[in-house]
């Protein structure tokens, strides 16, 4: 590194990765760019050979791999190790996102989305598309992410709000807008969708169609844990929750209407929640959607997909 402060720091978060994590390092640090970058590394107490890569790649790059190696896993203690480890420690311009198991297909990457940030300082992020890798055991799907538009294109917070099209390890943000993100809810379950939609909030987002990061499927990833499967639908309701603190003017009758469909759904199912009983969960259904009692009622409520 030329100086203390590189003007990106990539965060990486890692678990049992040992299949793939050099593939992922190495995509983050032959980047060409003009400029400095870190690679913030966290290790959640990995009981695989994780923990030995990330040792052996700081020894090859010691002025980019910053590594933050657990002896106890944190996120199983309800602690986020981004939040908590990692951000603290940046004094970057830029943060950028890739998980363990995928990685950066395109040495340009972090070059492309500086240049187009520092080029519009309106913009709160920008991404792009992404290839797909479906290990066995995965079913294949077609198209993963409905994008609102095709080519290059600009998008805003209902955009993302509507239907989750970004990949996690297309992101780049400003370092700024993270830090001021609200921490007063800890029950969310998809940490990238509360953070597009935050940072959407905050300004627009640019979506390049170039391919320049691999995500990866596996029987491994979270979204296969069936503890994370348990809690997504009600955690998908109180996204909606953390969101409404936030949300732009326009997208508030929408995230009531989403709200109400969320709350038929559980009454339908008798599902217990944490955040209402039965009784205001009937009355917060009525009033965030008054319309489907007298014209909707014979509609099916949502099904959390």
């Amino acid at each position: 590194m030329k100086n203390n402060s590189p003007l990106v720091s990539v965060c990486v978060i890692a678990y049992n990765h040992e299949k793939y994590l050099e593939e992922t390092i190495i995509g983050i640090v032959n980047q060409k760019t003009t400029f400095d970058f870190e690679l913030q590394i966290h290790d959640d107490a990995s009981t695989d050979s994780t923990p030995e890569i990330i040792r052996k790649y700081e020894k090859l790059y010691p002025e980019i791999i910053k590594p933050t190696i657990q002896t106890e896993n944190q996120l199983s203690q309800g602690i986020k190790p981004l939040t908590r480890f990692i951000y603290p420690k940046l004094k970057s311009k830029y943060v950028a996102f890739c998980e363990g198991d995928d990685y950066w297909n395109d040495m340009n990457k972090l070059q492309k989305q500086v240049d187009f940030m520092e080029a519009h300082p309106d913009y709160s992020l920008c991404a792009h598309d992404t290839n797909f890798i479906f290990e066995e055991g995965v079913k294949v799907k077609e198209q993963f992410y409905i994008k609102p538009a095709e080519g290059d294109f600009t998008f805003t917070f209902m955009d993302e709000l509507k239907n989750h099209f970004i990949p996690t390890p297309s992101v780049l943000t400003r370092l700024q807008l993270i830090l001021e993100m609200p921490t007063n809810f800890k029950s969310i379950v998809s940490g990238d969708i509360q953070l597009a939609l935050y940072l959407l909030s905050r300004g627009k987002g640019y979506y390049f169609a170039d391919k320049m990061s691999t995500k990866r499927r596996n029987r491994g990833g979270i979204t296969f844990n069936k503890a994370y499967m348990s809690k997504a639908f009600e955690g998908a309701y109180e996204l909606l929750f953390y969101i409404s603190q936030f949300a732009p003017p326009e997208s508030r009758l929408y995230i009531r209407r989403k709200m109400a469909e969320y709350e038929r759904a559980f009454i339908k199912k008798r599902m217990k929640i944490r955040r209402f009983g039965f009784p205001m969960l009937i009355f917060r259904a009525i009033i965030n959607n008054p319309s489907w009692f007298i014209y909707g009622w014979h509609n099916k409520p949502a099904n959390g997909n």
